[in-house]
């Protein structure tokens, strides 16, 4: 019963802070569209990734493909934070209620 709650109480969250962030940047539309359309398509393979099994321990070798997946998403958070002045500024434009209210679900 847990799983059940968890399956719908996590991508809900997910949304929500996606929605958020995107919802209090100052970035252009197209570019709110193409960030939800790309967080979008992140959930998707990491969905993919556990349906397919993947993410149980020694399924793809000897390091765990949620390990690899949490390692992508940071470098390329990382990075976009170091080389875009631009994305920098939009994050910390978020106002910190509404990124505190975001992670009560958490």
């Amino acid at each position: 019963m847990l799983e059940v709650i968890g399956a719908i109480a996590y991508p809900a969250l997910y949304a929500a802070l996606v929605g958020v962030l995107l919802g209090f940047s100052p970035a252009r539309r197209s570019t709110k569209i193409a960030v939800a359309a790309a967080a979008a398509l992140w959930g998707v393979i990491v969905v993919t990734i556990a349906g397919f099994g993947l993410s149980a321990s020694g399924a793809a070798g000897p390091v765990p493909i949620p390990v690899v997946v949490s390692a992508v998403f940071f470098a390329l958070l990382f990075g976009a934070w170091a080389a875009r002045p631009r994305f920098r500024d939009a994050l910390l434009s978020v106002p910190l209620p509404a990124l505190v209210a975001v992670n009560v679900g958490r």
